[in-house]
């Protein structure tokens, strides 16, 4: 039986560890499964998990980082025993997923692969840091200097974050340069969006695969639940409902707050996640986190519509989220996000602002039968997680 090893920055938390650990599962029943993980994570005790990076090395690597700007340029006795430990096991595949986030040095990493030609490589990019001298995002900026040459970096103090020095010239030479030349590597991406970005930079001679992240679509979605979680949704209101993990600024709060103002008593917001700054509106309900996802789709199957004002992302499964519970969703047309969407479940916006969401939300209102439960179901279930991980196999294992 073949071998497949699966890298990722984390294990136990975020879409990525999801992801990996999904992959993880279904390959089992063809491959042999190991993971390497970077970082803050338990992982079982078996041989089969790796922990690459010690808290320690993590934090001097954060701290390193964001003076000098050099994300993945440290960690290198964590990075050694990574090596180490890929020469032990041997494997066929290995299946690369965030190797930023302050746990490894790829110039080491990418050395030693170019070195290893018969180890077939899959990079999935989740975000577009991998061809950037900085930064993991770039749309809200509107820059597009990957695609030539990247220095002065205008998005320095987002993820990875330098408060310091801007090092994207040196950075950007060093990535291509490791990134460059594997003969053996291949490239997923899961959004049409990320593909046509990777195919402008120094990327774009690799084989590039288009593979939808999916999420579980199971009863927590699909069936009415009435639980009460400590918030009562009262039945005569229609809910427009934000969900992340965490508001960044890229995530499009504001939009929630410049809408408010713009909505009668028909309607009341609900945002779920972590928000530092709120702001009082009688018409807003915050929910700070959420302990299940049963609790989340209660919020899912009592909201009018989901609306996700994201700025730049790359495929939130959010929106399939939505969608499994029959929420239609509303959107801009950024990044990856419009892609889980179609004319009969939700409404893509072109002009970012609160007068054409609150135009949208009046549509879907006017219009319950194109945006019916059954229309957003039938488009979720296009993108389950069984879908996705079909998707992997049949590519790692040539078919």
């Amino acid at each position: 039986m073949k071998k497949i090893l699966f890298i990722n920055s984390v294990y136990n938390f975020g879409s990525t560890a999801s992801i990996i650990k999904l992959l993880g599962g279904e390959s089992r029943k063809t491959f042999e499964v190991y993971f390497a993980i970077g970082r803050n994570d338990k992982l079982p005790s078996s041989n089969n998990y790796f922990k690459i990076n010690s808290r320690l090395d993590f934090l001097f690597h954060t701290f390193l980082s964001r003076i000098f700007d050099s994300e993945g340029l440290h960690s290198f006795f964590s990075t050694y025993k990574l090596i180490n430990y890929i020469k032990k096991i041997k494997p066929d595949i290995i299946n690369l997923h965030n190797i930023h986030g302050h746990y490894l040095n790829y110039p080491l990493l990418f050395k030693f692969l170019k070195r290893n030609s018969k180890i077939k490589i899959y990079w999935t990019l989740h975000d577009s840091w991998a061809y950037t001298g900085h930064c993991a995002y770039y749309l809200k900026v509107n820059c597009n200097k990957f695609e030539t040459f990247c220095s002065k970096c205008p998005n320095k103090h987002q993820y990875p974050k330098s408060y310091l020095i801007d090092r994207s010239k040196r950075n950007f030479i060093l990535k291509k340069k490791s990134f460059s030349g594997l003969n053996n590597l291949e490239i997923i991406v899961p959004s049409l969006w990320l593909k046509y970005e990777v195919k402008k930079s120094f990327l774009k001679s690799y084989n590039i695969h288009l593979i939808y992240n999916g999420t579980e679509i199971n009863n927590n979605f699909v069936e009415k639940d009435n639980t009460n979680f400590g918030i009562f949704l009262e039945p005569n209101i229609k809910y427009i409902l934000g969900v992340a993990s965490k508001w960044e600024e890229r995530k499009g709060l504001r939009f929630f707050y410049d809408l408010a103002p713009l909505l009668n008593k028909e309607y009341k917001i609900i945002i779920i996640g972590k928000v530092e700054n709120k702001l009082n509106y009688a018409n807003v309900i915050f929910v700070d986190s959420i302990s299940s996802k049963l609790q989340l789709s209660y919020f899912y199957k009592n909201s009018f519509v989901f609306l996700n004002p994201t700025l730049e992302d790359n495929f939130p499964t959010t929106n399939i989220e939505a969608l499994a519970s029959g929420l239609p969703v509303i959107t801009f047309d950024t990044g990856g996000s419009p892609e889980a969407i179609d004319k009969s479940s939700g409404i893509i916006i072109k002009d970012r602002n609160a007068m054409s969401i609150f135009n949208a939300i009046k549509s879907i209102s006017a219009h319950p039968n194109q945006y019916s439960k059954e229309n957003c179901f039938n488009r979720a279930i296009q993108f389950t997680n069984l879908v996705m991980a079909r998707n992997y196999i049949n590519l790692f294992s040539g078919v």
